[in-house]
């Protein structure tokens, strides 16, 4: 698999970000955690997404399994239609698989090295030469390394995807250069400070807006080597997935009349979703947009006091826009393929329930206080439909609307990862 090239910066103290951690504790409910981990390579309009999940960690359950989805380039032969690669190595028992339930560290073993049966599996982070010796196939990922083995083994899984890729090996470096929130301060969390108790199920985290990656990816037959390549990576977890949603991300742009000059510093992260809500409340529609631009961000949420409408297709047309006191961003996407299915927990466990593509097209306009700051446009976004409300052609018109008392209380100046706060009060993940 080759060496990694070492971290020359990686993330630090600075970059710690609410909500890396693995917030499983022993919960004797329904349980899932999940980590999204994408590189782009712009120059040859290809991308690779990690996906890793946990379903029921304690094991023994109908739900209980682990794997991993990896999604990529079309491989050159044997793939029919317009599909983009996909593979998905999964088991039905968790034990093997760790998380520290501070920092952005986890992996998993999926089967030992047969050369090395005496060895334990792996309960931390290990050197790269040291994972390359004890774990044959399986996965370790943090802020600055990522690194993994996997073959295409979907025994136990949910539903029936096709898996064009047969085998896949992982190992690069990673520098975060934002967060969710501004670059000169510590990121924040996603959905506000509620998203420490279990509130707004499933709970959502932007871990890395945008960063860079060296290193290199064996897929398909073919090696692609890569340094500062743009990364992005996020997490759920909770008790499962919306009813409904579409996302979209994108942090590799062409030159447009208002792009930034220098490297690309322009990244955007969207999201739409019918929710579920504590006791009577029911359900609610909420989204949000979030765009780092000439190191400023933009937030665009409930917690700002944003109006946000949108109008996405079940598959190949994305509209969205929001609006604040200063700020106005326009999305506009499509997708001329039919997109990947990939599998999401759900109560019937890991099992297809959305669609995603990472080779959408994304103009992406952006106004302050009515003069436009960006207008940029990409080949290379992340788009994704999923859930079960969608209706047969029509369009998803709605309209961001977060209920009370929840909309007051979000935004309360409360934030449970502080030092003021024991340590041993802190919920797992923090």
């Amino acid at each position: 698999m080759g060496r990694p090239p070492p971290p020359r910066r990686g993330g630090g103290a600075r970059f710690r970000t609410p909500h890396s951690g693995y917030h499983f504790a022993g919960q004797r409910r329904s349980w899932f955690e999940g980590w999204y981990f994408r590189v782009t390579l712009p120059e040859e309009r290809k991308s690779f997404a990690f996906m890793y999940s946990i379903e029921d960690p304690t094991g023994g359950s109908a739900r209980s399994g682990m794997g991993v989805q990896v999604m990529g380039p079309r491989p050159e032969e044997g793939c029919q239609g317009e599909e983009e690669g996909y593979l998905c190595h999964y088991t039905r028992n968790v034990h093997r698989f760790w998380g520290d339930e501070r920092a952005l560290e986890l992996g998993a073993c999926l089967e030992r090295d047969a050369r090395e049966p005496a060895l334990e599996v792996p309960r931390s982070m290990l050197p790269a030469e040291d994972f390359e010796r004890r774990v044959a196939r399986g996965f370790q990922a943090s802020e600055s390394l990522h690194q993994g083995r996997v073959v295409a083994n979907g025994a136990g899984v949910g539903g029936s995807i096709p898996q064009s890729v047969t085998e896949c090996s992982w190992s690069y470096t990673t520098e975060p250069l934002a967060g969710w929130g501004s670059t000169t301060a510590p990121p924040r969390p996603t959905a506000g400070w509620l998203a420490a108790l279990p509130v707004f199920e499933p709970h959502w985290q932007v871990l890395m807006a945008h960063g860079r990656s060296s290193g290199r990816i064996e897929w398909g037959g073919q090696t692609y080597e890569f340094e500062d390549a743009p990364s992005y990576a996020e997490k759920n977890w909770g008790a499962g997935f919306p009813r409904r949603w579409f996302w979209v991300q994108c942090n590799s742009f062409e030159e447009g009349d208002l792009r930034p000059e220098g490297t690309a510093d322009i990244s955007v992260t969207a999201t739409g979703a019918t929710r579920k809500l504590p006791g009577p409340l029911g359900e609610e529609d909420v989204a949000l947009i979030g765009v780092h631009i000439r190191g400023a961000f933009v937030e665009l949420s409930p917690m700002t006091d944003a109006a946000l409408t949108w109008d996405v297709d079940p598959w190949g047309r994305w509209s969205m826009e929001g609006e604040n006191g200063d700020y106005r961003a326009v999305l506009e996407a499509t997708c001329a393929s039919p997109g990947t299915p990939l599998r999401a927990p759900t109560p019937e466990g890991l099992v297809p329930v959305c669609n995603d593509s990472l080779e959408g097209e994304l103009r992406l306009q952006v106004w302050k206080r009515g003069a436009k700051i960006a207008d940029a446009l990409s080949t290379n976004a992340g788009l994704e439909v999923g859930g079960a409300l969608w209706g047969a052609g029509s369009p998803w018109v709605g309209e961001s609307r977060m209920k009370q008392p929840l909309k007051a209380i979000v935004g309360l100046p409360i934030n449970p990862s502080s030092r003021l706060v024991p340590a041993r009060l802190r919920p797992n993940g923090l």
